[in-house]
């Protein structure tokens, strides 16, 4: 028989039965509050490398999972009648496979007399992002060499101004400090194509934009003396992705006197320099820009030098080019104003381009970032001195094969006698059209039993040079009576 309460009469199964749905319940909601706490929901991430298109501004903070660079050519004029052109670049996160770390090179040249002060920086920066604007802060900071460089670029409250400053504080004395605002005056990115991504089939994908024609204001000081800028343009660029050393590239940023931007690049396979992908984009005057689908781009290295830091003298970049494509009748040569404008991984920097632009001839400002660059291989082989034994008084014929990867400069023949110790060079030709590998030489006939050294020397358009171990001979045939 169940028990009953005394006050209401009701028994006590009759309250469990009441207050078992009343638990319950509240046993949902307290888990539905506590899963609200932990419960994340996915989050959209923009800066995935695979995603379609570029979404402002989102994309102008970091993409931390890929490789990625910010870029700014600047060139301008003081009220002290300077001219100047500046260049800095930050690279950042994984690029470890090419033997890079995180960091930022910069570069000041004067233009009137192309003096430079540059620094080249590979470590040690910092940058940091915030939502619904660029804030990019980088910071390099090191006591012992008296370096110290803090540059701030940012987009904020629907403005498209950046502004911008660097100390450079070099190990040779000098001091200059850069305080400047690069205001854009397309208020919108250039893309390279519709969605701002370049794709290299099984290679690279990669995504990016442009800001050109930025004015410059600010001020300049270069070993304590202030300067102001009177006039001013530059290019900022932005690009990420998932890179691939097996591409290199040749990109151009052309100003055009008659108000249009011309942006171009041509990328190529390092191994055999077959192309992989071109792009293009033209800038009109009223802000507008055409995506040239599929362009057809030539882009041929006139000049070379070697890369200072290789001890083996076999990495080789241009500072010279000539371009030509179809589209609105570009045909152009472009000369970087320092020939040296390189960190360690890339050719960067201004040019001076002159040629043709819708039928027209133009003298251009040209940004250069070239990753496209050559290796210099010279192989001497099968050298030979043959003798006429029936005159030996004759001429002594030197020949070898010459095997190059850049066109030659520079192919000699030098020569010593045991009668005069001192070295003599005579120009070599090839024999035979045909056989363009094949190179020959002569040596003035010697009299009996003079020896004769000699060595084959051999320099490409880089200023590459090899020379052949040194060989001889012994005239050893008598006089006919």
């Amino acid at each position: 028989m169940a028990s009953s309460d005394g006050k209401n009469g009701r028994s006590s199964g009759d309250f469990r039965k009441g207050i078992l749905p009343v638990l319950l319940i509240l046993i949902v909601v307290a888990v539905i509050v506590i899963a609200s706490f932990l419960y994340q929901p996915p989050v959209t991430d923009n800066h995935n490398p695979i995603f379609s298109g570029i979404s402002f501004p989102e994309d102008e903070g970091i993409h931390s999972d890929v490789a990625e660079s910010w870029t700014s050519y600047i060139e301008f004029k003081t009220d002290t009648g300077g001219h100047y052109y500046m260049t800095s670049n930050y690279y950042y996160q994984n690029l470890q496979q090419f033997g890079i770390k995180s960091g930022r090179e910069s570069m000041l040249v004067n233009l009137q007399n192309s003096d430079k002060i540059s620094q080249y920086l590979e470590q040690n920066t910092s940058i940091t992002g915030a939502d619904g604007r660029l804030a990019l802060l980088f910071t390099y900071n090191n006591s012992r060499s008296g370096q110290y460089l803090n540059d701030y670029m940012f987009r904020e409250n629907g403005t498209v101004d950046y502004t911008y400053h660097m100390e450079i504080s070099t190990r040779d004395g000098h001091m200059v400090m850069v305080n400047l605002t690069l205001h854009d005056l397309l208020g919108k990115p250039v893309l390279a194509t519709d969605n701002g991504r370049i794709y290299v089939p099984g290679q690279a994908t990669f995504y990016g934009y442009f800001q050109p024609k930025m004015s410059i204001s600010g001020e300049v000081i270069i070993d304590g003396k202030m300067m102001n800028i009177t006039e001013g343009t530059g290019v900022f660029t932005h690009f990420w992705g998932a890179y691939s050393a097996n591409i290199v590239g040749d990109e151009f940023i052309i100003d055009v006197p008659n108000d249009y931007t011309v942006i171009a690049a041509r990328y190529t396979y390092a191994g055999n320099g077959t192309e992989a992908i071109s792009a293009m984009v033209v800038v009109k005057p009223d802000g507008t820009y055409e995506i040239v689908e599929n362009p057809v781009i030539n882009i041929t290295a006139e000049k070379y030098f070697l890369a200072p830091y290789d001890p083996m003298e076999r990495i080789v970049w241009a500072y010279q080019w000539h371009f030509d494509t179809p589209a609105y009748g570009m045909n152009m040569s472009i000369s970087g104003i320092v020939v040296d404008q390189i960190p360690y991984y890339d050719w960067k920097g201004l040019c001076y381009a002159n040629g043709t632009f819708e039928s027209k001839n133009y003298d251009a400002v040209a940004f250069a970032d070239i990753t496209h660059h050559y290796a210099s291989d010279i192989n001497i082989e099968n050298v030979q001195l043959t003798q006429n034994t029936e005159i030996p008084t004759e001429d002594m014929r030197v020949s070898c094969d010459i095997n190059h990867s850049l066109p030659l400069r520079n192919v000699r023949l030098w020569y010593n006698t045991s009668v005069d110790g001192n070295w003599t060079s005579v120009p070599m030709y090839v024999k035979y059209q045909q056989f363009p590998n094949s190179w020959e030489g002569m040596i003035p006939g010697q009299k009996l039993r003079v020896t004769v050294n000699y060595y084959i020397e051999v320099v490409d358009v880089a200023g590459h040079m090899i020379r052949s171990p040194i060989g001889n001979h012994t005239v050893e045939i008598e006089y006919p009576e």
